[in-house]
């Protein structure tokens, strides 16, 4: 008995600490992606100088200061919600992408209530909101995630098919999926 719970602890061990990984990858990569896309990281400083929220609200930033961000060619005023919504459905698309719908629900659910059980404001009307906010973009995200990774592999089977010295109505361009990139960024933008 002594031998199966040590097991069952190592077992265990090894499971949380493979989880925190994963989860500190996908915060280190929602990070990199962040910071290229709107110049400032704010789950991890990827930089020394971040940019300054130093321009006035805008009714889009709920009175919460902003700054100015080029976003597709385009001057757009920039706050701290608008980053953590990206970080949340940038993050469940990853997850969603390597791990499945399901396991991106779960995953950033538990996020949601570590906050519960964390947070100063947790119970206030500002945290409900919130935490439908964050909720909403984990939606968002797993969308995305799932639409990228069918991309991609139907992308993988087109290759593998146009490989093939068949003359079947497959290799004859009937079967027709283009993905413009690999990237997975550019199913955000």
């Amino acid at each position: 008995m002594n031998k199966f719970l040590k097991a069952i602890a190592v077992i265990s061990t090894v499971g949380v600490l493979l989880l925190g990984t994963y989860v500190l990858s996908i915060v280190w990569r929602a990070s990199c992606e962040e910071q290229k896309v709107f110049g400032r990281s704010d789950l991890i400083p990827l930089t020394l100088k971040p940019q300054n929220y130093n321009e006035p609200p805008t009714p889009e930033s709920f009175g919460t200061q902003t700054y100015a961000c080029k976003l597709r060619g385009k001057t757009t005023a920039v706050c701290k919600q608008y980053i953590n919504s990206f970080q949340h459905a940038y993050g469940s698309a990853l997850a969603s992408r390597e791990l499945g719908t399901e396991a991106a629900d779960y995953l950033f659910r538990a996020n949601e209530y570590c906050e519960a059980i964390w947070c100063r404001n947790s119970g206030s009307s500002n945290f409900y909101w919130d935490t439908k906010k964050d909720l909403v973009n984990n939606a968002a995200g797993r969308e995305i995630g799932q639409r990228s990774k069918q991309k991609y592999l139907m992308e993988r089977l087109q290759i593998s098919l146009s490989k093939r010295k068949s003359s079947g109505p497959l290799t004859q361009g009937r079967l027709c999926v283009t993905v413009p990139s690999q990237k997975f960024s550019d199913c955000l933008r």
